[in-house]
């Protein structure tokens, strides 16, 4: 495949380019989030788990996961890989709950540092 050379625009194509995307942000509509569950779309962002935290969590632990994955490809170690398996089961029940709107884990946090606590009726 033969890379092809950008073409360079001059300083009065760029402002323009520049303008029309500033346009066409501006016209583009709010998300929806209609993939994400109704119940956890209108919690407020106070709220212990609500979308934006959720979301957050997921980004902070993704990362760490893929940090641990690396650290295991040069060398197993049996306590990163425990650890990588509790952050991918973590990454995955907050996904759950952004498509299902139920928390199925017994945590919740960017550390998993709050323990859930059952409120009987």
């Amino acid at each position: 495949m033969v890379k092809r050379k950008r073409k360079i625009l001059t300083e009065e194509q760029r402002q323009k380019a520049t303008e029309n995307l500033v346009r066409a942000r501006a016209a583009k509509p709010e998300s929806k989030n209609l993939s994400i569950h109704e119940d956890v779309r209108n919690l407020p962002d106070e709220h212990p788990i609500s979308l934006k935290k959720v979301k957050q969590w997921i980004n902070v632990n993704k990362e760490e996961r893929d940090s641990l994955s690396k650290q295991l490809r040069i060398k197993y170690d049996k306590k990163i890989n425990n650890r990588y398996n509790i952050l991918d089961v973590y990454v995955r029940n907050m996904q759950s709950y952004l498509k299902s709107g139920v928390w199925t884990d017994l945590f919740y946090g960017v550390e998993q540092e709050y323990k859930i606590r059952y409120v009987s009726n």
